[in-house]
């Protein structure tokens, strides 16, 4: 398996499958993230992938970064988000 980790957020991927780390909100201070992107088998589509971090009792300013990561990588691919949002609505 390979693996990423980015601080606080860790990915591991098959070996089997092709990848490449995204740099998505790299200058987000209040979430901790990974993005890799998945290459898909032939005549499937890439997947994006995410794992993240945002520490508690964050205000509204680390939903905000949060939400900004979340848009930029999704660009109409498929995405598969993970993490630990550490929001008291969820």
């Amino acid at each position: 398996m390979q693996g990423r980790r980015r601080e606080d957020a860790a990915l591991y991927i098959s070996d089997q499958l092709e990848c490449m780390e995204l740099h998505v909100g790299m200058d987000e201070e209040l979430t901790k993230s990974l993005w890799v992107r998945i290459k898909g088998s032939a005549g499937a589509g890439d997947i994006i992938a995410g794992v993240c971090y945002r520490p508690p009792d964050q205000g509204d300013q680390a939903d905000e970064a949060l939400y900004r990561q979340i848009e930029a990588a999704s660009c109409s691919q498929a995405l598969v988000l993970m993490g630990d949002f550490s929001h008291s609505n969820m």
